[in-house]
């Protein structure tokens, strides 16, 4: 077969859009990415969008990966068993109604890919709070290689939560229980315990959630929670119980 000629002209533009194509919105160099892939393997493709930045591969690098409006970002994040994918939010900007959080997965046998969906377990982030959430990638199981990022951010700086008094945490290696108090002036309805486990090197172990019971809860009552977990990949080091509901 007949070897085809390039004109120079070509592979000069093709090499500028590549380096466009590696600057961000506000025309950064993007850094290099962590990768769990081998030596001389193929990565999979950036995505091209307006409202995403960075992946962030397996195994973690530590470092405040910015998101496309720096309200949110993607601060830890671990793989249980390569079937489900923890990650920890932290709120740097606005009060968040709905942070969307995707996960594609990769190094499946057979060559297919899969995808998940997950989003905090808190309803509202306020700033400077952290919030955690799981996702289950589809396929379940058998992926080597996955990517979290953040490709949705809705905020309402009026929104709120009910944020009440947890009096004791008291983590196992597969429960966390407790006490929480309404010390407001207001009744608080559908309370959550909201659960975030790390280990001993402070990186985030896990996460869940348990509606209080009761889980209605006047002013000055107090209700327990039970925050069971089947998955820890070892017993905790520290939990931080947070709670979340409607107020009256």
């Amino acid at each position: 077969m007949p070897k085809r000629f390039i004109p120079p002209v070509i592979v000069s533009v093709l090499l500028l859009a590549g380096l466009l194509v590696s600057l961000n919105a506000t025309g950064e160099a993007s850094p290099a990415l962590a990768s769990s892939a081998r030596a001389g393997s193929v990565e999979p493709a950036l995505a091209a969008s307006d409202t995403v930045t960075y992946y962030q591969y397996l195994p973690l690098v530590l470092k405040n990966w910015p998101t496309y409006n720096g309200t949110v970002e993607i601060i830890d994040h671990r793989e249980i068993d390569h079937t489900r994918i923890v990650v920890l939010l932290e709120n740097q900007g606005i009060t968040a109604t709905l942070v969307k959080v995707e996960a594609d997965t990769w190094g499946y046998g057979d060559g297919s890919t899969g995808h998940g969906t997950g989003y905090p377990y808190l309803s509202v982030v306020r700033p400077g709070e952290r919030a955690c959430l799981r996702i289950v990638p589809i396929p379940v199981g058998g992926w080597t290689t996955y990517t979290v990022q953040i490709t949705q951010i809705v905020t309402d700086p009026a929104a709120s939560r009910a944020v009440l008094e947890v009096t004791s945490v008291n983590p196992t290696q597969d429960h966390v229980t407790g006490q929480i108090r309404n010390d407001t002036q207001h009744t608080a309805r559908y309370v959550r315990a909201v659960a975030t486990l790390y280990d001993g090197s402070g990186h985030i172990l896990n996460c869940g959630y348990d509606f209080v019971s009761p889980s209605t809860l006047a002013p000055g009552e107090e209700g327990e929670y039970d925050v069971y977990f089947v998955d820890n990949p070892e017993p905790p080091a520290r939990a931080v119980v947070q709670t979340d509901g409607v107020m009256e």
